[in-house]
């Protein structure tokens, strides 16, 4: 265990984590490999283990001895790792939170439950629920399930379901969004499947298979199914061939430029030596 980190109440059988500047209050943790990593991490009523069954127990115990705290006291923090990778915090705060085969960097995380995240930089989620998350950057998760390989950047979240999806400089609220491509778009109470939509905004919206730019319809999904808006299909009209190719395009077409710009956002997030995992010996 690493110096400078403050231990209380808590069990470590069979566990070696390295810990760094780290205060860990009504903890467990078991089952780690000398692969796991925290690194000037504020974790409370925290559990680091993979045995289920041991973070049921552990959890109990946090609910009677930890803080008087309503949020705290509803739930704890479950790091679960296959044995074959590890767990890297680096610089993170924790609180009463479930985290489940996770590599984060810079992250502040409150309440929260992430299962089966690879990776996560300066990543802000406060009172959250996400799953199988792909990736999140500098995004604020409120009361949503992320899942299926979804990734986020720069964008908000607030009780809503994004599944197999990317969003880039937007936010959602109230709304369901899957198999979906959004950038700089705002969404309120709708649900959007299939859909690539730039520069446009929406409240109250059943949106299926269409492409939207800058607040207007401009082409279909793949073109393999008419676009549906609010359960009514619209025949998208075609002048010539030319219309017709772009109305067909891929929806990577109408994104471009969304990834370079993500690149050169992340130019600075580039992690030193210091900052990668430490290196996994079988």
């Amino acid at each position: 265990m690493g110096k400078q980190s403050t231990v209380i109440s808590s069990s470590f059988p069979n566990s070696s984590p390295s810990l760094s500047r780290s205060e860990i209050i009504h903890s467990t943790l078991s089952n780690l490999t000398h692969t796991d990593s925290i690194t000037r991490c504020y974790i409370k009523s925290a559990i680091i283990d993979k045995n289920n069954n041991s973070s049921k127990d552990s959890l109990e115990a946090v609910a009677e001895d930890g803080p008087s705290s309503s949020s705290r006291s509803r739930s704890s923090s479950n790091f679960s790792t296959p044995s074959s990778t590890g767990i890297h915090l680096k610089r993170c705060k924790i609180t009463a939170s479930t985290l489940s085969n996770a590599s984060l960097r810079r992250c502040k995380i409150a309440y929260s439950t992430l299962r089966d995240i690879p990776s996560a930089h300066r990543t802000d989620v406060s009172k959250s629920t996400l799953d199988n998350v792909s990736s999140l950057r500098r995004v604020s998760v409120s009361n949503s399930t992320v899942a299926n390989g979804s990734a986020l950047s720069r964008c908000k979240a607030k009780d809503s379901v994004v599944s197999s999806s990317a969003v880039y400089k937007g936010s959602i609220e109230k709304s369901h969004v899957a198999g979906s491509r959004l950038r700089k778009t705002k969404l309120k109470e709708c649900d959007v499947r299939d859909c690539v939509i730039v520069n446009t905004d929406f409240r109250g919206m059943v949106l299926r298979n269409g492409v939207w730019k800058d607040g207007v319809l401009v082409g279909c999904f793949g073109g393999r199914e008419d676009v549906v808006v609010n359960g009514k299909k619209i025949d998208m009209p075609v002048k010539n061939e030319k219309e017709k190719e772009k109305k067909n395009e891929v929806p990577e077409k109408w994104m471009e430029g969304m990834e370079d710009s993500e690149m050169e956002s992340s130019g600075s997030d580039s992690e030193s030596e210091e900052d990668l995992p430490p290196p996994y010996t079988p």
